[in-house]
């Protein structure tokens, strides 16, 4: 259902009655979730939204998500929970298990089949459980209880017993990996290792009492549990307040009224540093008229200290533009309606007090950013990673462990993946550990006529198989993620009018180096006139330096860039020093 990429319609955030029908809901559906399991799921003061998102097949589903992290996903009025929810409670759902290797079908989008099902032998009529047709299960993997893929029965489980593990036994509808998994972020699989005998009679005992509970409880009013919880909590108390959303039963908490302002207070401090610094340090170098959009990811953000978050809903403003047009009645900044909805900054008071004493009024703040200055950020974060990308080649061997066709993976993981496999297989030769015996799989990788391999050639071999990238992580916290060969920065020396030589710089763009303040770096650094070419053979710009000052450029990129020295070509170029 989720395999391909969906479209939201719709993103709203649950409020009042509909946060606790939402609630109820859950507890309705799934009778053996305790409250304190769902407070845990839906904490008091994390806000609860609803998408409404149209799928590859027209389907409309509506996904509750808490924490950008999607819990229940709702197909024609029957919630389901997602895979991250049954990580937290593994028991909410009838489970079947199979093979690592039967997942990597079910990520490609097919369902679960009879033969790919693990089941105790000999094959009696409860090995199936006590199912009826389209029944919620999740599938869990060998060794594993980790839930990692949810749908429905295809068949009853009487109905399965009797077809002789022929036909199918699981309607897929969400898996690790796909698009819902994935929404915002796609969080490690956890291990949840398998419960004892002993350990399942205790669950289940615990369940039986925790229903028992509820049962009584409810049978002991006259009227709906349900319904008498949503009252209690929307009855205004003696001062006109209402009480808490939560549904549990009410308990002495202490107030947290004086927090929650503290909280305010000091994001409002923070959301003005940020402002005002990026003001103070970066306002000439705006280019004006700068979208509001454009000005808090780029500027504001930026700005934050390390080690610190800035939410602008914790703030008394929670809106960016209630926060600039109060930024703009103090003259700091002045704001233009481009078309509806879009604000652009139009202009900057540089001369304003609120900059001029930016430094004293702040000083507390400042002393706890502790982040480097631009030049030296510039220096720290950026950095070249190389990567390689899973294909055809080596997906028989990735797919066991969850990578797909085009995912990007590390030099580590791919040596740890290759160990994990050649444990699990026992494909050490027994005389010689330090040789492998290559298996079906490895062979195809490997190729040739050879038998057995060493470590270092198995590794080599499968690195030489994948795809090449590379991600490129600049000094203002972006990272580009290019892939294919990642082609070294090229110093050449020319020849112009008169015999003049110059140097010439290719590929800066490709490591995220700024092209002017590059430029500006080797005209103090040399007093030489530079100037950025775009050349019709070049796919990128190129700037070009007066003189030959490859060992300056060299040193340069190696010093403040961070750029190792392998990645540099045309170092040869340097003239030689006369004795």
């Amino acid at each position: 259902m989720f395999k391909k990429p969906f479209k939201i319609k719709h993103n709203t955030q649950l409020k009042g009655s509909s946060r606790k029908r939402f609630r109820l809901d859950i507890l309705n559906r799934f009778p053996c979730l305790s409250h304190d399991k769902l407070c845990q799921l839906i904490p008091n003061k994390e806000n609860v939204f609803c998408l409404k998102i149209s799928t590859h097949s027209d389907d409309t589903v509506n996904v509750y998500c808490v924490q950008k992290i999607p819990l229940v996903f709702e197909v024609s009025d029957v919630m389901y929970p997602t895979i991250y929810m049954l990580w937290e409670v593994p028991e909410l759902l009838p489970s079947f298990c199979t093979h690592p290797e039967v997942f990597s079908f079910i990520a490609g989008g097919a369902d679960l089949m009879l033969p790919g099902v693990l089941v105790s032998e000999p094959i009696t009529p409860s090995s199936y459980g006590n199912l009826d047709k389209g029944s919620s299960v999740c599938v869990t993997l060998k060794n594993n209880r980790a839930p990692m893929a949810i749908g429905v029965t295809a068949l009853s489980s009487s109905d399965m017993y009797m077809s002789n593990k022929r036909g199918k036994c699981v309607s897929i509808f969400h898996f690790y990996g796909d698009h819902l998994s994935s929404y915002e972020t796609l969080l490690p699989i956890p291990f949840i290792k398998e419960l004892s005998v002993e350990e399942k009679l205790y669950e289940a005992t615990e369940m039986l009492n925790i229903n028992v509970t509820d049962s009584s409880a409810m049978s002991s009013d006259s009227v709906d549990h349900s319904d008498s919880l949503v009252a209690s909590s929307e009855k205004p108390d003696e001062s006109g307040h209402s009480n808490s959303d939560d549904i549990t039963v009410e308990q002495s908490q202490p107030s947290t009224t004086d927090e929650s302002h503290n909280i305010e207070e000091q994001m409002n401090e923070l959301l003005m540093y940020c402002f005002l610094k990026c003001l103070k340090a970066g306002a000439k170098k705006f280019s004006l008229p700068l979208l509001t959009s454009n000005f808090f990811r780029l500027h504001l953000l930026a700005a934050c200290p390390e080690g610190k978050t800035l939410e602008l809903k914790k703030t008394k403003y929670k809106k960016l533009s209630s926060f600039l047009e109060e930024m703009e009645s103090l003259q700091l900044i002045k704001l233009e309606t481009v078309s509806k909805g879009v604000l652009v900054i139009s202009s900057i008071n540089n001369d304003h007090e609120y900059l001029k004493t930016f430094s004293k009024t702040y000083s507390h703040i400042a002393e706890e950013d502790k982040k480097p200055s631009e030049n030296e950020q510039a220096t720290t974060t950026l950095r070249v990673e190389e990567k390689y990308c899973v294909n055809a080649s080596t997906l028989p061997l990735f797919s066991l462990y969850l990578y797909k066709k085009q995912d990007v993976i590390t030099k580590e993981s791919v040596r740890n993946c290759i160990r994990d496999y050649v444990e699990k297989q026992n494909l050490a030769d027994s005389k010689d550990k330090r040789m492998i015996v290559l298996d079906g799989v490895l062979k195809k990788i490997v190729g040739g006529g050879e038998s057995s391999v060493n470590w270092a050639q198995l590794n080599e071999a499968v690195i030489k198989k994948l795809g090449d990238c590379y991600s490129v992580h600049t000094a203002d916290r972006s990272t580009a993620l290019v892939k294919g060969k990642l082609s070294p920065i090229d110093i050449q020396v020319g020849t112009r009018s008169c015999n003049k030589k110059v140097t010439l710089v290719n590929n800066l763009e490709l490591y995220g180096i700024n092209m002017k303040e590059f430029c500006q770096e080797c005209q103090h650094g040399v007093a030489a006139s530079t100037t950025i070419n775009h050349p019709p053979s070049l796919k990128g710009a190129q700037v070009q330096v007066q003189g030959n000052q490859v060992a300056f450029v060299s040193k340069l990129l190696m010093e403040k860039y961070n750029i190792p020295k392998r990645m540099i070509r045309g170092m040869e170029n340097i003239p030689k020093k006369k004795k």
